[in-house]
């Protein structure tokens, strides 16, 4: 490459006659000094500068200041001198000579080539992997499955964002529990008072009904259809609407209870292994580093510390008794298969095994007992299927857990039965029916 140097002159007549006419160059303040021209003879030529004459060692005069526009352009300027041997006009001329410089390299020859062209800055810099930008380190953290925790420099993946929000949940889960159980007691309590007043009503008008005056008649008619409205037979207190809404919101936040508790237990101790693997991956070390130093990968910890508080809310479900209710004629039950899956049971006073659904079996992913023949059973008026018997690992609802539980499961064709269970299933429990207070109740086999 070659460079440039740039060199400004002031070119001024001599005074000598005009066929011998010598031109002195004399540099311009802060530029190169030039050589001063000589006379034929080698006398050196007096120089003459605004049309004043000096000797060749006297210091050049400083311009005007209209005398230096132009510089650093190229153009000629006239100029009207005076002085000895001036006798007209002197020209002043401003050139502006760009010289070019090449690097002399005294050991090039014919035999080698050119050297390479020296590597810049720059082109180092091109060849480094460019760093990526805000928006593309938020993008490879996303990738990785990291999330960042609020506005704040510590970024987590799904398990530890959800146990979070899992532990945030749990004392707002046992305010609703502990408020719907106390809803349902007393409204349990209230209706078993007003049918007991209701059937108190109708023997009076029963027993004494044609004795009483027409008034006090009247007015235990009008009582008892005002009890009528408001009580149900207890039993079937958990057919109304607006209990059955209660009591299977009840067993929801029991069973989503009992599974945060679990799941959390079985999380803390395993959380810190994903975050060391991803600590390795290049591309995640380079997306924290380019968000800031103060960046980095969880987990925010202190998770240990609040495992005892969970036996509160695991305590809070764990009772001797489970919520039922009614729907289309049958008492409903809940229930965790194998220790992770939440289902609903139609309550079957007999001696069957359990049953479960086809898409249960497939969600456990239970496989037929082996060595289990299929066995041919009526389930329904009209309905009778070959079911396939399967070995669960567990059966619980409350306290009541049995191990090792033996089921039929239903075909596809048969999943609008739904699942059943009854007294069988619960190898070693005492069972206590007790609809008009919404409970089925257990105890261990002495």
């Amino acid at each position: 490459m070659s460079g440039y140097i740039q060199r400004t002159w002031t070119v001024v007549p001599t005074g000598l006659e005009a066929n011998s006419t010598r031109f002195l160059a004399v540099p311009e303040e802060g530029a190169l000094r030039a050589t001063p021209d000589r006379q034929p003879g080698g006398r050196r030529a007096a120089g003459v500068i605004g049309g004043q004459a000096r000797s060749p060692s006297s210091p050049p005069r400083p311009f005007a200041p209209d005398e230096r526009r132009g510089r650093g352009s190229v153009g000629l300027r006239g100029r009207t001198a005076s002085g000895p041997g001036s006798g007209g006009v002197a020209l002043v001329l401003v050139l502006v000579v760009a010289c070019a410089v090449w690097p002399a390299r005294a050991d090039e020859s014919p035999s080698r080539g050119p050297d390479p062209p020296l590597e810049t800055t720059s082109q180092r810099r091109s060849d480094a992997p460019p760093r990526p930008s805000r928006q593309q380190a938020l993008e490879r953290l996303g990738q990785a499955g990291l999330t960042r925790l609020g506005q704040g420099t510590v970024w987590i993946n799904a398990n530890e964002l959800r146990l979070r929000r899992l532990l945030d949940a749990l004392p707002a889960n046992r305010d609703r529990i502990l408020a719907l159980q106390s809803q349902l007691e007393q409204q349990a309590a209230g209706n078993s008072q007003r049918w007991a007043a209701l059937l108190a009503a109708r023997r009076e008008l029963r027993n004494e009904g044609g004795r009483l005056p027409a008034t006090e008649r009247r007015r235990i008619e009008g009582l008892v259809d005002s009890l009528l409205k408001q009580a149900v037979a207890p039993e079937q207190l958990g057919a109304r609407p607006e209990i059955r809404a209660q009591v299977i919101q009840l067993i929801n936040l029991r069973h989503e209870t009992l599974l945060a508790v679990r799941w959390t237990r079985d999380l803390v101790p395993e959380l810190p292994r994903p975050y060391s693997a991803l600590e390795q991956e290049h591309e995640v070390a380079e997306a924290l580093a380019r968000l800031g130093p103060t960046h980095r990968l969880g987990p925010i910890g202190g998770y240990a510390d609040q495992l005892p508080r969970l036996n509160v809310f695991e305590r809070l479900v764990l009772t001797d008794w489970t919520p039922v209710y009614r729907e289309a004629g049958q008492l409903r039950l809940g229930a965790i298969l194998d220790g992770r899956l939440p289902v609903t049971f139609t309550w079957h006073e007999g001696s069957e095994p359990m049953l479960i659904t086809a898409n249960m079996a497939q969600a456990l992913g239970l496989d037929a007992l082996v060595g289990g023949a299929p066995r041919k059973l009526a389930v329904a008026p009209g309905r009778e299927y070959e079911l396939r018997p399967v070995r669960l690992r567990s059966l619980e609802t409350g306290s009541c857990r049995v191990a090792g539980p033996f089921a039929l499961v239903l075909p596809p064709e048969a999943e609008d039965l739904g699942a059943r269970v009854g007294p069988a299933a619960f190898l070693g429990w005492v069972l206590n029916l007790q609809a008009e207070q919404l409970k089925l109740s257990f105890q261990p086999t002495p």
